[in-house]
């Protein structure tokens, strides 16, 4: 097969989806050296994709990095002059990309299962998107049986169209040596124990409700305990500074942007408890990554959470100030809990890998250049 591999997201530093594209596309060049690859990229694709290479696969990018321009005319464009037997866009696709052997990833329905949280023309563009993507796709690829249940909720799809692949954890630690010397070049690094989050600040991330559970543990236990919230976002960071401001959180929680990977390792490190207080996840990356690295998780109990975290986090009602107070209080000081939850979680991740990843995706790509679809 020659495999068409879309992704317009790699190259932006966006998070979520771009780690799913990057690491699912090493994880395919590492088990397939039969097979050909067309990547089908953005003008900064390319540059991202410097470390990836081998004999088996080409880059092509679009004329422009704008994804308006990549979905509707750039990927059918750079298809029809690089033919290929399987396309697989792992976000958007429209119905003229001249090929009909198409699979689709579809992270989540966020837009539909929480539309207040998202600007209208923003809901109309995505469900646009994924109606003319289930029309035009063989097979559809989600992350969780969560995320198929709520895209059979919210769109018109046949069940046994759908393939459930769970994404990996990929954990690559700093030497110590390395870690020192990082931490000795970020002057914004809390000296005590510190709470972190990582990813968007977006409202369906649940932050203010996080900051609120924040100001109570520090009030009711005086700790210098601090919170870092490394992440960005188009939509809503003005309302997290606003809430932090407002609790009189100014000398206590860190928001240091977008980081490095390499300092978001160390972060990793350093940190002691890990929370997660999103109202809406199609899988949820980051707290499996910082289970992987012996990080103790708080998540919430809603959407795909349950399913992918299991028994190895402490869940909570995410509308529930308190509780979630509660269960960071937990994490911090329960010393018991704390080494149970780190050992659950690390035996939990090994269940995640981005090889069988994979191996699962490669099978879909065979099944539907086979007429199996």
């Amino acid at each position: 097969m020659v495999i068409g591999f879309a992704s317009e997201w790699i190259g932006e530093n966006v998070g979520g989806v771009e780690r799913y594209a990057m690491e699912l596309l090493r994880g395919l060049l590492r088990i397939d050296q039969e097979n050909g690859y067309e990547i089908f990229t953005t003008r900064r694709g390319p540059q991202a994709l410097n470390g990836i290479e081998t004999p088996n696969r080409s880059v092509r990018p679009t004329a422009s990095n704008s994804r308006w321009y990549y979905v509707p005319i750039g990927l059918p464009l750079a298809v029809l002059k690089h033919p290929i037997d399987v396309l697989h866009a792992t976000f958007a696709v429209v119905p003229w990309c001249p090929t009909k052997r198409i699979v689709l990833t579809i992270h989540d329905v966020g837009p539909d299962v929480h539309p207040e949280f998202f600007p209208v023309p923003v809901r109309w563009r995505f469900r646009w998107l994924v109606t003319q993507g289930i029309k035009c796709a063989a097979k559809v690829i989600v992350p969780t049986h969560a995320t198929k249940q709520e895209l059979l909720s919210h769109y018109h799809i046949a069940d046994n169209k759908i393939v459930v692949i769970p994404e990996g954890v990929n954990v690559s630690f700093d030497s110590a040596e390395r870690m020192s010397e990082t931490q000795e070049s970020i002057g914004w690094l809390p000296a005590s124990e510190f709470i972190l989050y990582v990813g968007r600040f977006h409202a369906r991330k649940n932050l203010v409700r996080l900051l609120q559970a924040f100001a109570r543990v520090k009030q009711r236990s005086g700790s210098p305990v601090k919170l870092v919230l490394p992440g960005m976002d188009m939509y809503h960071r003005r309302d997290v500074l606003s809430a932090i401001a407002s609790l009189r959180l100014e000398r206590d929680v860190v928001c240091p942007g977008r980081v490095s990977d390499r300092t978001l390792d160390m972060l990793y490190a350093k940190a002691s408890v890990f929370a997660f207080p999103s109202l809406h996840e199609g899988f949820g990356l980051p707290p499996l990554e910082a289970m992987a690295r012996g990080l103790p998780v708080m998540a919430c109990n809603v959407s795909a959470m349950p399913e992918v975290l299991g028994d190895a986090a402490v869940l909570v009602d995410p509308y529930d100030v308190d509780a979630m107070a509660d269960g960071l209080e937990r994490l911090l000081w329960d010393s018991v809990l704390r080494r149970t939850l780190i050992e659950r979680g690390k035996a939990w991740c090994k269940r995640y890998s981005w090889d069988m990843t994979a191996r699962k995706t490669l099978s879909v790509y065979e099944d539907v250049f086979k007429g199996g679809a």
